[in-house]
């Protein structure tokens, strides 16, 4: 098999990662986010 083209388009994208430990500990969430300090590492 060989690879004859490439096609390629401009986009917006994205990868989150909920704080698991804040969210464990009570974290409110205000829409997307959660409110006050980060609690896991990294």
């Amino acid at each position: 098999m060989q690879i004859r083209d490439v096609l390629l388009a401009p986009g917006n994208g994205a990868f989150f990662y909920d704080d698991q430990a804040a969210i464990g500990a009570g974290a409110i969430q205000d829409g997307f986010i959660y409110v006050g300090r980060p609690m896991t590492t990294g």
